[in-house]
């Protein structure tokens, strides 16, 4: 089913080619709706970790007003999304739109990062979708609303909006913890890669070869939650393979710093997510779950690649490079594996 609604993508991205002005803004649209469509859609019991989810929400909306504002007493982890899902199911009782509400948040929140980020939305687009972000949302509820607030949050970066980005973090961090990781972007933003950068990865490989069981105890008591077991246990063949291809990415961009420095004066902010998130995909190896921190800052990973590639004087040299990282995208995704797909009432 991804592989028809990437079809369509690309049918629609062949009609609105030169991606500019009103065509970027079609092509997005159309792109948001399909990939809207397939996450609403979807049956319950296609990642592991759903219809526990699916069970949480139909429980929670049978509480009371007293009894949902109970859970805050509890161990359970993040009950505000709770509280918010018991909120949603006050005006639509069916889980089904509280899945597709959550898609179509983070979908709108991508879609807007791209239309107004990205060089190239296709690119954008295709390399969201074969990275795994977008699978990861279909999974990942809680965490998936707490990206979409991250990822506005880079406007208050490019801003220098320091209040704002804070304050749009720690509402995120309401969903999902994890999110108050995201709150280094900020202070590193704006230094270009350099020897403070390499002094911190032969930090991070040494931690990673010497002291393990200090990462792993940190880590594990820090991210550890039973309802993603099923999803993590998939990821851990493929944590290898994610750094790969996120030090690939890197080394690709890094080739055209310079260039991507002097023509874009906001690169910087990308450069340092996509450090970050290669730093973090380095200790995924160790702890499957960590991935799920690297996807904070790995995600403008699909705004980097089209800035590098933009800078590349050689048209030629453009267009292949521009073919190669697609094929690559889509071969990548048939390594780490199609998903399946079946219709909620089915």
């Amino acid at each position: 089913m991804i592989l028809i609604c990437m079809g369509a993508m690309t049918f629609f991205g062949l009609l609105y080619l030169n991606f500019k002005g009103k065509e970027k803004k079609y092509f997005i649209i159309t792109a948001c709706i399909i990939l809207t469509l397939y996450a609403a859609l979807r049956a319950h019991n296609l990642q592991p970790d759903i219809p526990v989810y699916v069970k949480y929400y139909r429980d929670y909306a049978k509480f009371s007003f007293q009894g949902i504002i109970e859970i805050f007493e509890t161990d359970l982890k993040d009950p505000f999304y709770y509280f918010f899902g018991w909120c949603f199911s006050r005006v639509f009782g069916d889980v089904q739109w509280w899945l597709t509400f959550i898609s179509l948040i983070y979908l709108i929140c991508v879609s807007v990062i791209i239309y107004k980020e990205s060089n190239n939305p296709f690119l954008s687009i295709l390399a969201f979708i074969s990275l795994t972000y977008f699978e990861f949302s279909l999974s990942g509820l809680r965490q998936t609303i707490a990206m979409s607030f991250t990822i506005l949050s880079y406007f208050f970066i490019k801003k220098r909006k320091p209040f704002k980005f804070i304050l749009l973090v720690l509402l995120a961090s309401l969903f999902h913890r994890s999110a108050l990781f995201f709150l280094i972007a900020y202070p590193v933003a704006r230094s270009k890669i350099g020897k403070v950068h390499y002094f911190v990865a032969i930090v991070a490989i040494m931690l990673f070869v010497f002291g393990q069981s200090v990462i792993r105890n940190f880590l594990q008591e820090f991210l550890f939650d039973t309802q993603y077991e099923g999803y993590v246990d998939r990821t851990v063949g493929l944590s290898i393979a994610g750094f790969v291809i996120q030090f690939s990415i890197f080394i690709f961009c890094m080739v055209y710093s310079k260039d991507v420095y002097e023509k874009y004066s906001h690169s910087t902010i990308l450069y340092n997510l996509a450090f970050i998130g290669l730093i973090f995909q380095l200790f995924s190896s160790m702890i499957a779950e960590v991935f799920r921190l690297s996807m904070y800052f790995s995600f403008f990973n699909v705004l980097l690649i089209p800035l590098a590639i933009s800078v590349e004087k050689n048209k030629r040299t453009q267009m292949i490079e521009t073919i190669a990282i697609c094929i690559m995208f889509v071969v990548y995704m048939f390594v780490a594996g199609v998903p399946n797909y079946a219709f909620y009432w089915s």
